[in-house]
């Protein structure tokens, strides 16, 4: 129940205790059986619907076939509904009424006979339902119903508990069912009395500090009902005393787990308590927590703690009157999501303690728990000029969307050969099905996605395999049901004294949501604790900053702010002192004097090319040049380029939808959309500096971004929707072509110093586009024609002599360096003059372009034959490779044959057969199924 607080900050602006009430009925003790009606007090509870025309109501009841007291039944209204039918008749300002349509509560709810009414339910809202008007702890707000026998209630306080500060007056009011006599009595002592009367009011005065028990007796001369209020009286200000030396905001355990102290930091407010399942939920006088000598923490230590039990519990904050949840616990549960998380995705989840405080978050803390037992002692960290990145929804990675499914598919990501892999947020956001861009807690993992130990266990697992994880952040703003944000909350927004957030945001294009403050001292000690939480607790090597050209209080948007410089100088600086090889990157759309400045510093910086990718990639005119770090006139290689992200339309949805063609070449084919992706990949992983695979690009996936939950629907209002899930993809030959080829470019990267050279040759304007990498290990050109027609350029090698096409393993003798070669369209190359392994599990390129000089018969089929078109006249072999480009069968050919049977049994799945003759090979897909 909601708790009201008597302060004299409170008392020099409304009168006291006035219009205390957010509803109440005319009859008082309403019945199911009777005609009602319901009042509503807009500037009261929450006072989200101040001012509000007009409002609506939502509601229901609580039965006897309730599940929890909060529990409702029988409502009968749609959310967010404008028909006339659910809307309040005004009666003042920010009064209003309902009369349930004029029929009793049990004919408008549709209460079955066999089924007890117990307590109204209800929440108000506007008509969009964008605004909800709840008690004053953000719960929904419940009246009790009679059963028609004599009883008696208290008005004021609404509460069976309430506070107020010593040497304030509390006002009691009550009323019974029916005339009695009414008298308040505390301790014995008889405070006010009435005869024959339904109401009776006092101002009470408490002389002590501690609990006063209030009751008040009604009796009509045949029957009695007695109700009490506890009033907590608070001394005027909370025990003064410092803090434990050492002690931090947030959790700090003890070592043998027996004790905790909890500290929060909340400037401005009065007194604060700890509450919880220590506390069976109430207020308690020995749980008043102590403030510092300085006035801004509130400390407890709470002893005698069992180190394996987890613990519930809010912080009660005055003068708000109000619960929150700790903003450093590394658990929230939460009452409207947590009941949508499956147990296979978090097993033994501990309940919401349902009807014993309000619906808001609560935080949950363990002394004893388990630590992980790390095992990525050895792990050497990718060099950041280096990295391939791998961009990844937990959410839309698989149908399961948990962190235990991407544990189990690492050797799929592996095989690709990045080097690190970016999550989107993953710390606590508001709902359970999003993008995280949202965040409401900083040190809880998301619960919709799985326990913290399967997040350690994913980054222990990657460490394994010479992955490195980054985090996505979010602290350029916040969402609620963040604390820091409702402690200090006025008029729908951050109050003015908030100490972590504007109350505006200043005017620099990114207003999202709630805005950090970054010029306040309290909001960077936060950014600086949520890195060293991250980087200590789960071993991660570095941060994806989003909207970080927020974080400015200057209006300065994306024009060159040295202040903002500043700040990322000192978080980078306080990340780097304690682990100096450590990943900074910022999603920094700023002027690139800016983003110069903070490459130099040692940040990495987002370079969104995807528009030029996806116009070469349709075959119209394009220009990567903004790939390159020196394109941009930087000193370092730290700009994160990429073809695809989370916040940009797919390249293969834009290829089939849009696509330029050419006479029977024609970009909206499947198979030449997923060519042109290939081809795209060779002007972006090989450049030298840190590259991005959004998730699933390495198969080509090609729904929109604005593809709506139901996979069919594109609407930009479904941009965030859940998308599709196609690992089926994997299982298509000419899409698992595309992983192959990003595979063996990766793994280049990974493996050769010439792709991180800093002597190199970038020329992408044109249709022809060609990149030179010169380096002392081996000299490399990639060149390739983004044209719809055929295209001859000069490939412009180095020098003369023994070059190696990497894909198809074809030797080159080139002899004049000015020579002109004919490239058919979407038609790439990869030279190298060392010759190195070719990835033989991949299509070669003339191969992929030309058709097979032989068909699978049938296909698909368990026992297909090789029909040649003519018949063999040289040395002649055959060889099945699987999917991963292992070679699972050899078939003898011989001289004068035309048809190749296939005596071979294998599992049933996509094979490659390669057929070779006189040194020329031929290839093509068989799909072994009945």
């Amino acid at each position: 129940m909601a708790i009201r607080l008597i302060l004299p900050a409170l008392l020099a602006t409304l009168p006291f205790w006035s219009n205390a009430q957010v509803v109440w009925t005319d009859p008082p003790f309403p019945s199911a059986d009777d005609q009602v009606t319901l009042y509503y007090d807009a500037s009261q509870g929450n006072g989200e619907l101040t001012g509000v025309i007009p409002v609506y109501i939502h509601t229901g009841l609580i039965t006897s076939g309730s599940s929890t007291p909060t529990d409702w039944q029988y409502v009968n209204m749609p959310w967010a509904s404008t028909d006339p039918e659910w809307v309040m008749d005004y009666v003042g300002i920010n009064l209003w009424s309902y009369d349930f349509g004029g029929q009793t509560l049990a004919d408008f709810y549709g209460l079955p006979a066999n089924e007890t009414a117990e307590q109204l339910a209800m929440v108000f809202r506007n008509g969009s339902g964008t605004a909800v008007g709840r008690d004053t702890d953000g719960g929904d707000l419940f009246l009790p119903l009679s059963d028609g026998s004599f009883s008696a209630v208290f008005l004021q306080p609404q509460s069976n508990n309430s506070l107020a500060v010593l040497g304030q007056t509390v006002p009691l009011q009550a009323s019974a069912s029916e005339p009695a006599a009414l008298s308040f009595v505390s301790n014995g002592d008889t405070l006010a009395t009435a005869s024959d009367a339904v109401q009776l009011s006092h101002d009470f005065i408490p002389a002590t500090p501690g609990t006063h028990v209030v009751e008040f007796h009604a009796n009509n001369g045949s029957n009695s009902a007695v109700v009490t209020a506890e009033i907590l009286v608070l001394p005027e200000t909370p025990n003064v005393a410092a803090a434990p030396e050492g002690t931090q905001d947030g959790l700090n355990p003890s070592a043998d787990g027996s004790s905790i102290v909890l500290q929060l930091f909340a400037p401005g407010k009065s007194h604060v308590f700890f509450i919880g399942d220590i506390t069976n939920w109430d207020l308690q006088e020995a749980f008043m927590m102590n403030v510092t000598p300085g006035g801004d923490r509130f400390w407890i230590e709470l002893s005698g703690l069992n180190p394996n039990q987890e613990y519930r519990y809010q912080y009660h904050v005055m003068p708000n009157d109000e619960r929150f949840a700790d903003p450093y616990a590394e658990k929230q549960l939460d009452y409207w999501n947590d009941p949508w998380i499956a147990e296979s995705t978090y097993p033994f989840l501990i309940d919401y303690p349902t009807g014993m405080t309000n619906q808001g978050p609560v935080s949950v803390f363990q002394t004893g728990e388990d630590s992980f037992d790390w095992t990525d002692g050895e792990f050497d960290r990718p060099a950041q000029e280096n990295l391939v990145i791998y961009e990844l929804l937990v959410r839309d990675f698989s149908n399961e969307r948990t962190f235990d499914f991407i544990i189990d598919t690492l050797d799929y990501l592996a095989e690709l050969n990045i080097t690190a892999l970016e999550l989107m947020p993953v710390n606590e956001f508001n709902g359970n099905d999003s993008w995280g861009y949202n965040p409401s807690f900083y040190f809880a993992v998301d619960k919709a996605y799985g326990p913290k130990a399967k997040l350690q266990e994913l980054i222990n697992a990657c460490h394994e395999r010479g992955i490195s994880v980054i985090l996505d952040m979010v602290m350029n703003h916040s969402d609620w049901p963040n604390p820091q944000i409702l402690m200090w909350w006025q008029n729908n927004a951050p109050a003015a004294d908030n100490p972590f957030f504007n109350t505006v945001a200043p005017p620099n294009g990114v207003d999202f949501f709630f805005d950090y403050d970054h010029q306040a001292q309290a909001t960077q000690d936060f950014t600086k604790r949520v890195m060293d939480f991250w980087r200590e607790e789960f071993h991660v090597d570095g941060f994806r900053w989003d909207l970080s050209q927020g974080f400015t209080w200057n209006g300065t948007g994306g024009g060159y702010d040295q202040d903002r410089i500043n700040l990322w100088s000192d978080y980078g600086n306080h990340v780097w002192s304690q682990d100096p090889d450590f990943y900074m990157i910022l999603e920094h759309w700023t002027d690139n004097n800016e983003e110069k400045a903070l490459s130099d510093l040692g940040f990495m910086t987002w370079a969104n090319v995807t528009h030029d990718y996806q116009e070469g990639a349709m075959g119209y005119p394009s220009n990567l040049a903004w790939a390159s770090w020196q394109e941009r006139g930087w000193n370092h290689p730290r700009s994160v380029s990429y073809a695809e992200s989370h916040d940009e339309e797919r390249l293969m949805y834009k290829n089939l939808q849009f696509g330029n063609e050419n006479g029977g070449y024609s970009i909206t084919d499947l198979e030449t959309a997923l060519g042109r992706i290939e081809l795209a990949a060779c002007f972006n992983i090989p450049l030298p500096g840190p590259k991005m695979i959004w998730q699933f690009g390495e198969l080509g996936y090609d729904y929109s971004i604005n593809t709506c939950s139901d996979g069919v629907t594109i609407n930009e209002d479904c941009r965030v929707a859940a998308k599709p899930v196609r690992w089926d993809y994997r299982e298509m030959p000419a899409r698992y072509r595309v992983y192959q080829v990003m595979s063996a470019l990766a793994g280049l990267k990974r493996d050769h110093p010439v792709f991180q050279t800093t002597d190199f040759n970038w020329d992408v304007w044109g249709f022809g586009k060609r990149l030179h990498l010169n380096g002392t290990d081996m000299n490399v050109v990639v060149a390739g024609n983004f044209q719809v027609t055929p295209l001859s350029m000069t490939p412009g090698f180095q020098h003369t002599g023994t070059w190696y096409d990497f894909f198809s393993g074809a030797t080159l003798e080139v002899t004049d360096l000015e020579a002109s070669w004919d490239f058919e369209p979407g038609e790439y190359h990869l030279w190298t003059d060392v010759a190195l392994e070719t990835p033989g599990n991949i299509l070669a390129i003339h191969e992929a372009q030309h058709p097979a000089t032989f068909q699978v018969v049938p296909n698909p089929s368990t026992s297909p034959s090789l029909v040649l078109e003519t018949p063999v006249t040289s040395s002649c072999s055959v060889a099945v490779f699987d999917l991963m480009g292992r070679c699972v069968a050899t078939i003898p050919c011989a001289y004068g044959q035309n048809t190749i049977p296939m005596p071979v049994a294998l599992p049933f799945g996509p094979y490659l057969i390669r057929v070779t003759q006189g040194g020329s090979s031929s290839s093509a897909y068989w799909l072994n199924q009945e």
